[in-house]
């Protein structure tokens, strides 16, 4: 993965339009054109120049937040289960 540092307009149809925070998943940095890497970005697939990005771990990339852990079972309070607990005083 690879983050953009600098704007770039595309020049070509297989070039990828670039902003400043993208996020673009790498796909080829061997390419015949020294300079460009070949990358994935909002679903369209194209070239970019390298000079133009930083390689970023996989772990630095924004993620959703990943929802809690849903309770397990028997953790609920069962519904036959009373708050007054408390003890009835007997007369006598």
């Amino acid at each position: 993965m690879a983050r953009v540092l600098y704007p770039y307009n595309a020049e070509h149809e297989d070039e990828l339009t670039l902003k400043d925070g993208d996020i673009i998943t790498l796909i080829s940095k061997d390419l015949e054109d020294r300079g460009w890497w070949k990358g994935e970005l909002a679903g369209k697939v194209g070239v970019f120049p390298d000079n133009f990005v930083q390689i970023i771990n996989s772990d630095e990339t924004p993620k959703p937040p990943r929802p809690d852990k849903p309770p397990t079972l028997g953790t609920q309070n069962s519904p036959t289960a009373s708050a007054s607990s408390s003890p009835t005083p007997s007369n006598g």
